[in-house]
């Protein structure tokens, strides 16, 4: 077939649309046929006693050993012993119309061939919905489990003496920990620091002859101690020579 060929036409005409593909069912590919089954009574549903229901069971489950269902009034969840297994049966109470099982369809017998199956549905041509839907899972058994053998023993923390809590969770402060609050000093502003300097010039500026005594006072005593400390040298200079 050449490129051509293969191309969809420009124009479609009303014969080409009417050669639509009709979708087929093709069921699983482990389907197996039934050749066994019995015609459905679909008009006696609608008895005041006799409902239609839908079990969901698993694929390693044999439906003939499930003789009852238990079900509890009080409960959407019962427990149902097959063999060495235990298995839950959940029971969903959504299965009214427009409810999430509506999309579930019932297939039945065809009246013409057995082994042909059809959506079930009434008289007036509605479909017929479950009554009441089950789902039957497999639970896992949990052992007893001695707490009080398994429970490891708590271990403390060593406390480090000397340590100071200075942060704290939000909404607390030290007086909910019994902690006195440090009080940090008090920073100095900068107009303080320009107050004492201006005082320290002013008291240079008024007494100008007692600053000039208390350097010379000082100088004094620094020369002193520089003579001394010379006179200490040179004697000890003296006394080693004499050795």
């Amino acid at each position: 077939m050449s490129k051509i060929d293969r191309l969809s036409k420009e124009y479609v005409s009303d014969s080409d649309s009417d050669d639509e593909v009709v979708a087929k069912y093709q069921p699983p590919s482990d389907y197996k046929q039934c050749k066994h089954l019995k015609s459905f009574p679909v008009s006696e549903l609608k008895g005041d006693n006799k409902e239609l229901w839908l079990l969901k069971v698993p694929a390693n489950i044999d439906i003939s050993q499930l003789k009852s269902l238990p079900l509890d009034t009080d409960a959407t969840v019962s427990t149902v012993e097959l063999g060495s297994k235990n298995f839950n049966v959940l029971q969903n109470t959504s299965t009214q119309e427009g409810s999430d099982n509506t999309n579930l369809s019932l297939l039945i017998p065809s009246e013409k061939k057995k082994e042909t199956l059809k959506v079930a549905t009434s008289k007036d041509n509605k479909s017929v919905y479950f009554d009441r839907v089950f789902t039957i899972s497999e639970t896992a058994r949990i052992p007893s489990i001695d707490i009080e053998k398994v429970k490891v023993p708590r271990k403390d923390v060593p406390k480090v003496e000397g340590l100071i809590t200075r942060h704290f969770a939000t909404g607390y402060d030290a007086k909910d920990f019994g902690i006195e609050e440090v009080v940090a000093p008090k920073k100095r502003s900068k107009s303080d620091a320009d107050e004492d300097i201006s005082r320290h010039n002013h008291e240079l500026t008024e007494s100008p002859s007692k600053h000039k005594k208390h350097k010379k006072e000082k100088k004094e005593k620094k020369d002193k101690k520089d003579k001394k400390d010379k006179k200490d040298k040179k004697d000890k200079k003296s006394k080693d020579k004499s050795k």
